[in-house]
């Protein structure tokens, strides 16, 4: 898994400038299409209310996000009650979970935060479509 993060990682901060160059390089009109696509993605993920099977990594997910929030620690607590906290450090790459915490904080219940954060990220993935179908067919029109 970390293998995997971390190749997908540098890879994307190699291709990082190659997204810069082909965003400065869109049109106004481009600009202005790429982030209503966003805007768009943001409001049909936000508008659906959230309903799915609820998978035992979200459960960890979500205690180390709270774990972070509460007391500034990326862990995981293996066992919690009156008194007694034992925490292990977590193996999962910590910046989905502060963003994550950053939500709990602001005061989002830790599921609704979590729905949030994830409609986010999905809407971004259309405008990196849009730049996508925008290079494949060198012009705008072909991003749509």
């Amino acid at each position: 898994m970390a293998a995997a993060y971390a190749a997908w990682l540098a890879a994307l901060v190699w291709a990082f400038p190659a997204i810069k160059t082909k965003v400065l390089a869109l049109s106004r009109r481009g600009l202005v299409g790429a982030a209503l696509l966003f805007l768009a993605a943001l409001a049909l993920r936000l508008a659906v209310e959230p309903r799915h099977q609820v998978y035992y990594d979200e459960y960890e997910h979500l205690d180390i996000a709270e774990t972070l929030a509460e007391s500034g620690a990326l862990a995981e607590s293996l066992a919690d009650g009156p008194g007694v906290t034992v925490m292990s450090p977590t193996l999962w790459p910590g910046a989905y979970h502060a963003a994550l915490a950053a939500l709990i904080k602001a005061g989002l219940p830790p599921t609704r935060a979590a729905f949030a954060l994830n409609a986010g990220l999905g809407a971004a993935t259309v405008p990196l479509l849009f730049l996508l179908g925008a290079a494949a067919f060198k012009d705008e029109r072909g991003g749509l």
